[in-house]
């Protein structure tokens, strides 16, 4: 009696393990992509493929991220909603222009991260950092006056102020900042650029309220040294 019993529970067990299986199986089948919709500021298809065979209930998600991001150079950031059984949301932000560098072998399009995009530069009303060739910009590292010549333009855009150029000279550690209005400044590469633009905000708002036209900035000594259009110089906190 017991065997029988033993027996029949294990049909029973076997039964119900057969069932989940089923169930798993089915449900697995259910749940593989099978729509993909894309929200982008404009159409993105490379990668794509990495979707195929993929199921919702075992998406990798950080790996589609970042291989999605390896195809698509100018994706920045990449988050997914799952919509059960079977489709699939992807939000993508993009990268942003910011600056096109400028040296003797060409000119690249540039975001504020200093990756460089797949963007024409013609017709493009950007910042030129002018830079010396022997700057470097890869993915692995990128030179730190790149970084702080971004920084200054971030900042100055934030404080309302317009820069048309800086330029890099590889061999010195200054910058020469080039205003929409013609005003050249002139600021040491290693400067604080938040403070920097702070101070170019309070000093060009000073004497545009007076009149006066800025023709230099120097940032060189304690105090900047202001050259006026006149040519009176004055130095300001």
């Amino acid at each position: 009696m017991r065997k029988y019993k033993k027996v029949i529970g294990g049909i029973i067990f076997l039964f119900l393990l057969l069932i989940i299986i089923l169930a798993i199986a089915y449900f697995l089948d259910q749940a593989q992509i099978r729509k993909v919709y894309i929200v982008s500021p404009k159409p993105v298809y490379r990668g794509l493929n990495i979707l195929n065979d993929k199921n919702l209930f075992i998406f990798p998600e950080e790996q589609t991220e970042e291989y999605l991001k390896r195809e698509n150079i100018e994706v920045k950031t990449v988050s997914f909603e799952k919509i059960f059984p079977n489709s699939l949301i992807i939000h993508l932000t993009l990268r942003r222009p910011s600056a096109i560098i400028e040296t003797s072998s060409g000119k690249l399009v540039i975001d504020q991260e200093a990756k460089v995009l797949p963007v024409a530069v013609d017709n493009l009303n950007l910042p030129i950092i002018a830079a010396s060739a022997n700057l470097f910009l890869d993915e692995e590292k990128i030179d730190w006056r790149i970084v702080k010549a971004l920084s200054l333009l971030d900042n100055s855009s934030k404080q309302g102020i317009l820069v048309d150029r800086i330029s890099i000279d590889g061999d010195k550690t200054i910058f020469q900042v080039y205003l929409s209005d013609g005003a050249e400044i002139i600021i040491p590469a290693e400067s604080d650029m938040a403070q920097i633009a702070a101070s170019l905000q309070i000093i060009i708002s000073r004497f545009r309220i007076e009149g006066k036209i800025i023709s230099k900035i120097d940032y060189q000594f304690d105090k900047p040294t202001i050259i006026f259009g006149s040519g009176k110089v004055s130095s300001s906190q």
